[in-house]
């Protein structure tokens, strides 16, 4: 079994959000399964969550509680391409499991038509099935905010797992090998950080930090997380780490790719960032091959992302394949690129690039393509446009600029519609300065 042992002093936030969570956890105990059961009950409940590693109180959701959008339109298509399908390997390798355009959806391992297993208005993505097969584990904001959800292997029974409210925003969530743990990178905005975290399966559950985005020296430097999967076993976890700078949109940053031991919380890089010319090379998206012989990564070099392979014993690495662009120098919402996952037989990836699902031989680098057709109906709110009147005719110009008075105070210079214009403060139209259109702006008077 994995244990985790987050830092000492973050244990009374641990008992105290037990005690937040547990009455509401009434409402969801009669959906709980032998994979969910409830939190046990406390005496006292709170409507909020306590500041979190700084951050403000946080409103919970109660149990039940639905998206306020009621949907007036509808559209339906048939499709054989996506793109940012966020996908996962059955225990078993027999299917996959993805995400498209806000809904989950299965597919046999070969190929063949996906089988639909969440709809509606909310978005639910970044599925991942669990270690025993029977349930999946995915992000939904159902409740009307972004929270954790299980459903059963054929999308029945989905319950909620955090109650979170406000705009909490979850990416990549992933099991621990034995069932019983969830990791998941929380985005805090008001620090541009990315913080891990943990979660029990359990309803009602809140979850706690397992690797503070708050530098341990004290200092302003966010400890940025993302992409956290556990080795086989579950002895270790791999990540892609920044701790130099911030995430940003205008620069590359240097993610590492760390390994963790999630009982002492002591790590080292394995991949360090690279430079090429004058360029950053972010490493980022990591993943343990079954045998726990090959970590494969996600790199952006010289403004092309592509997926590269490593000898764990050796510390050899080739690249694999070229994948589609990163979100490296845009909102980590969904991870620097989308997940991907290896075969049950550890011998290749399965990975959404070009419109395509495609398995990767590691290998020869050879890839076969996944076919695959998907029926998707989108469930849509109104419209938020509304009709505009259009006047006819001339154009009437309902706004001067730059208005300058003459010296003698009788005459007014002005521009409108980009043309100068005077006007006698005595009265009649105001007439142009210059023939023909020419445009002028910021009319001003000689002193004479």
């Amino acid at each position: 079994m994995v244990r985790f042992t987050p830092d000492t002093k973050r244990n009374a936030f641990w008992f105290r959000t037990g005690l937040i969570a547990a009455a509401l956890i009434c409402g969801l105990a009669s959906c709980a399964t032998p994979a969910q059961e409830a939190d046990p009950l406390a005496e006292k409940a709170a409507a909020v969550t306590a500041g979190i590693t700084g951050k403000r109180d946080i409103a919970l959701a109660a149990p039940g509680q639905i998206l306020p959008m009621k949907p007036s339109r509808e559209i339906a298509f048939e499709t054989n391409e996506g793109s940012l399908l966020s996908l996962d390997v059955s225990p078993r390798g027999e299917a996959l499991v993805f995400d498209m355009l806000g809904d989950i959806f299965t597919l046999p391992v070969a190929g063949g038509k996906a089988s639909r297993l969440t709809s509606g208005m909310a978005f639910d993505g970044q599925p991942v099935w669990s270690p025993d097969g029977k349930s999946i584990l995915f992000v939904s904001d159902r409740s009307g905010a972004e929270n954790l959800w299980l459903m059963d292997a054929d999308g029945g029974n989905p319950r909620q797992i955090s109650l979170y409210d406000d705009n909490p925003v979850l990416v990549s969530p992933e099991w621990s090998p034995d069932g019983q743990g969830i990791l998941v990178t929380r985005y805090w905005a008001d620090r541009n950080a990315y913080e891990l975290w943990q979660f029990r399966p359990k309803a009602g559950n809140m979850g706690e930090v397992l690797r503070s985005s708050r530098a341990r020296d004290g200092s302003e430097t966010s400890i940025n997380s993302l992409g956290a999967r556990f080795a086989p076993g579950g002895g270790s976890i791999y990540l892609a780490s920044l701790t130099e700078g911030d995430a940003d949109f205008s620069v590359l940053s240097a993610w590492n790719i760390v390994q963790m031991d999630p009982l002492t919380g002591e790590e080292r890089v394995v991949v360090p960032a690279d430079v090429s010319g004058a360029s950053t090379v972010p490493r980022f998206r990591p993943a343990i091959s079954p045998d726990g012989q090959t970590l494969v990564f996600g790199e952006r070099r010289e403004g092309v992302t592509q997926l590269m392979a490593m000898d764990v014993g050796s510390g050899a690495v080739k690249k694999l394949v070229q994948v589609d662009p990163d979100m490296t120098l845009a909102a980590l919402t969904n991870d620097a690129i989308a997940r991907y996952d290896f075969s049950a037989d550890g011998t290749a990836i399965l990975i959404n690039r070009e419109g395509r699902i495609d398995r990767v031989q590691l290998d020869s680098g050879s890839i076969a393509n996944v076919p695959f057709t998907a029926e998707v109906s989108q469930s849509l709110g109104s419209l938020g446009r509304h009709p505009a009147t259009v006047e006819e005719g001339p154009v009437r110009a309902r706004l001067i600029q730059s208005p300058e008075l003459s010296p003698d105070g009788k005459t007014l210079a002005f521009s409108a519609l980009g043309r100068l214009f005077l006007q006698d403060l005595g009265g009649g139209e105001p007439r142009p300065m210059r023939a023909g259109g020419v445009t002028g702006y910021h009319p001003s008077w000689s002193v004479d």
